[in-house]
């Protein structure tokens, strides 16, 4: 069976974006990356016109209290948007996948 980096490294991975969020004052990205509970979807197949490939779903699942402070739908797919490119800015793809 294969093992993706992702799901060893991702509590690693969110404290880091929330320390980063934290020293830009992002409060509320800050709070989704690190107290929403993450469901981790491996080897999701990604085919597109121009690129294809295996990725990853993470799925954040927000509070009540996250979705107040946030306050619109439009904001809500920024605010995925942002916590994406963001992970893939401090973590590009690569080939890190093992056999255990």
């Amino acid at each position: 069976m294969v093992s993706y980096a992702i799901t060893r490294k991702l509590n690693h991975y969110r404290r880091q974006l929330a320390l980063l969020y934290k020293n830009a004052n992002e409060t509320i990205l800050e709070n989704i990356v690190s107290t929403s509970p993450i469901y981790v979807n491996e080897a999701v197949d990604c085919d597109n016109w121009h690129d294809s490939g295996i990725g990853h779903n993470l799925t954040f699942y927000l509070n009540d209290e996250v979705y107040e402070k946030i306050g619109d739908l439009d904001k809500i797919k920024d605010i995925g948007r942002k916590i994406q490119d963001d992970l893939n800015t401090l973590y590009p793809i690569t080939t890190d996948a093992t056999e255990p």
